[in-house]
């Protein structure tokens, strides 16, 4: 039952990655800088919850015009990141592939 719960929640998560990126609060590609460490109460682009102190944070560095010194920087869960991640490659997957994610 507890498997069950965890992948309706991983769904849940996807669902809300796409949305974020659906409606540009971050870009559907590949980051060019994936960072980690404490969180810095900053507000997740995914669950738009909190960072704590306590918490674990991913920041995903996105370059513009292939220029690391005019970037943007948006905040993850370690776990929303994961949904996020998995939900984007998934949409760059070659049609036709049998990729599952």
């Amino acid at each position: 039952m507890e498997n069950g719960a965890s992948q309706a929640n991983d769904e849940a998560l996807r669902e809300k990655a796409r949305e974020a990126v659906q409606l540009g609060r971050v870009p559907g590609r590949r980051p060019d800088r994936v960072l980690g460490g404490v969180g810095r109460q900053r507000t997740c682009v995914v669950c738009n919850q909190m960072i704590t102190l306590s918490q674990m944070e991913i920041e995903a560095e996105f370059h513009r015009n292939g220029i690391a010194s005019e970037s943007t920087c948006y905040w993850f869960h370690p776990r929303c990141f994961s949904a996020w991640e998995a939900d984007r490659q998934a949409l760059e997957a070659p049609a036709g592939s049998d990729r599952r994610l």
